[in-house]
């Protein structure tokens, strides 16, 4: 239930952004199912987005807590894909979505990677930092491999968005 969310008790990344993602469609919730949100959803988003940005680590990237532990690339790009769909601080998105690059060009390959490699390039694409070509040989290098819908489907949504979709 999306009012739930409202309740995580943590602070972390994932539960900031998993408690500020709906605000963004609040409108279209509001009136599809009628709910009643405990403030505005726009100072909830703003508040969000203060403290995601709070947590990137000098690198770019982005750990669960921050406070200069390791960066993650699946964190980082579960934040990156938040920052771009809010236009958060231009500065802060350029420098996650360089770590992710890095991430993507050093581990697409690796076997223990895959599913964040394909969820890496999904937000890369997003963030427009990938071209077809290189989608596409990720795909053909990787897809068949890829134990999850999630990577599959980050990996094709690459594709889409890139126009490389056959």
């Amino acid at each position: 239930h999306v009012l739930a969310l409202q309740g995580y008790a943590y602070g972390c990344v994932e539960q900031t952004i998993s408690k500020a993602a709906p605000m963004l469609i609040a409108d279209a919730l509001r009136a599809q199912y009628d709910i009643r949100f405990p403030g505005p959803p726009a100072d909830a988003v703003r508040r969000a987005v203060d403290r995601v940005l709070g947590m990137q680590g000098a690198d770019g990237g982005f750990s669960l807590w921050g406070g200069g532990v390791r960066s993650d690339p699946w964190v980082t790009a579960y934040a990156l894909d938040f920052l771009l769909q809010v236009d958060a601080d231009a500065p802060a998105t350029r420098r996650a979505t360089r770590f992710l690059r890095r991430f993507f060009d050093g581990a697409r390959k690796d076997a223990e990677t895959r599913e964040e490699t394909g969820f890496a390039l999904g937000v890369l694409a997003r963030a427009g930092a990938v071209n077809a070509a290189e989608a596409r040989r990720y795909y053909a290098l990787t897809f068949p491999q890829l134990q999850f819908g999630f990577g599959q489907a980050q990996a094709a949504s690459a594709l889409a968005r890139l126009g490389a979709a056959d």
